[in-house]
């Protein structure tokens, strides 16, 4: 009733964390937990919307897009209390929010809510433009109503503000700027052209691009290049890192028509081709391999117990710590015997390839991973990895049907050897 100018309640903070919560709420489980914060959204709800109708209700409150958290929700009946859902992904890459999200559309209750990021940010001053700008566009894609930075000015933690301590806007509070004058409002549409490109066109008047390297070129008048900070690019091109944005005063930028693109040669890559069970994409059969035995992954929703992530992940039946997503790999030892992630690609053509590896076993890990590159079970190199590592295997004579595999197992000592991981198969020049 005080501060009529406040459009909606966000009930509680991140309440899927300890951080945030106190007492019983905090010592239950996931599932006491969900209790807790349900009866709380409820009351509050209540209340809100006797004193301000107009108000919209923002729930769940979780920190990052944990399944165990939201299907504890759900049958608890905290779907329709809510108005909208609210996210903070930090533990998801802005091009896995739509697969992510796209899962959580399957837990009962959550099928429709619209989705809001009311929290997003980086310790990482030179990440966070392109952190904006790539969440943006995604969260979009995936139906998304708002995105909130976090924070607004320096918080004493780390976390890069919009403005600085004199009120000088950042590079990102710069970014910000160019998404509220030139992005926001307008129709999204998806316009990535291929799986390893990620584009979102606003109406008529913008185009974000990011993803495999290769040439832009602007061909009608009117249109410009610029930089997440809004300074015109003379020379524009795709990269993975830095999002580049189209604008045009006349013909709207169009991918193959006003905006052409150079060749690229990615043909398979494990993060930009990431699915989860029952999502379609994938470019490599990804599986575990014990002994010469073949054992399928299966979902692991997130948060459901100690130890494991808070986004949805890969698992096996047998061995919750053997796991996967798009950025990490853990292999696991199974009675003495390695249990290895595979991804193995097949190829659908003759043609050459050139295979780059990059893997970093966490510090934890005594004695690193190992990992092989086999053409038809026949390897080709074998290695093991104590710390990040570049690796390539160049000119890959394939034919169609060919099956080249990356597998990747422990060590001798398999304690702690979760890897960062991205293997691309690029076309051979």
């Amino acid at each position: 009733r005080r501060f009529e100018v406040s459009a909606a309640i966000e009930v509680g903070n991140e309440m899927n964390s300890e951080t945030f919560t106190a007492g019983p709420a905090r010592d239950a489980e996931i599932e006491g937990r969900a209790g807790y914060y349900a009866a709380l959204l409820e009351a509050t709800a209540a209340s809100v919307r006797a004193a301000r109708p107009d108000a919209r209700v923002i729930g769940a409150a979780a920190h990052s897009i944990p399944l165990a958290w939201f299907g504890a929700l759900s049958e608890d009946g905290a779907g329709p209390v809510m108005d909208t859902i609210a996210v903070h992904p930090y533990d998801t890459a802005p091009e896995q929010f739509p697969r992510q999200t796209a899962l959580l559309r399957g837990v009962p209750g959550f099928e429709t809510q619209p989705i809001e990021v009311t929290e997003i940010g980086t310790t990482e001053a030179p990440d966070a433009p392109a952190l904006l700008m790539k969440t943006y566009c995604q969260a979009a894609l995936a139906g998304t109503t708002n995105v909130t930075w976090y924070p607004l000015s320096p918080r004493g933690d780390g976390f890069e503000p919009l403005l600085a301590d004199d009120g000088a806007l950042t590079p990102v509070g710069r970014t910000w700027q160019l998404i509220r004058d030139e992005l926001q409002g307008r129709d999204v549409t998806d316009a990535a052209p291929d799986p390893f490109t990620y584009a979102c066109a606003f109406g008529d008047r913008a185009l974000v691009i990011w993803g495999a390297p290769r040439a832009l070129e602007l061909t009608a008048p009117g249109l410009v290049a610029v930089d997440l900070v809004g300074v015109p690019v003379a020379e524009p091109y795709v990269s993975r890192e830095a999002p580049l944005v189209v604008l045009s005063d006349g013909p709207a930028p169009r991918l193959g028509e006003t905006v052409r693109l150079g060749p690229q040669r990615v043909v398979a890559d494990t993060f930009d081709q990431f699915a989860y069970p029952g999502q379609a994409g994938d470019g490599f059969d990804r599986f575990v391999r014990v002994g010469g035995e073949r054992v399928p992954f299966i979902l692991g929703p997130g948060q459901q117990t100690g130890g494991v992530p808070w986004t949805p992940y890969l698992t096996t039946e047998r061995d919750g710590s053997l796991s996967m997503d798009a950025e990490y790999v853990q292999p696991s030892m199974w009675d003495g015997v390695p249990a290895e992630i595979v991804h193995a690609y097949t190829a659908p053509e003759a043609m050459v390839l050139d295979v780059s590896i990059d893997a970093a076993p966490l510090p934890d890990s005594s004695d690193g991973v190992t990992l092989a590159i086999l053409l038809n079970g026949a390897p080709l190199s074998e290695t093991v990895i104590t710390s990040r590592a570049g690796l390539t295997q160049p000119q890959v004579a394939v034919v169609a049907g060919d099956v080249l595999e990356i597998v990747l197992g422990p060590g001798a000592a398999p304690h702690g050897d979760e890897t960062d991981y991205r293997f691309t198969l690029w076309r051979a020049p």
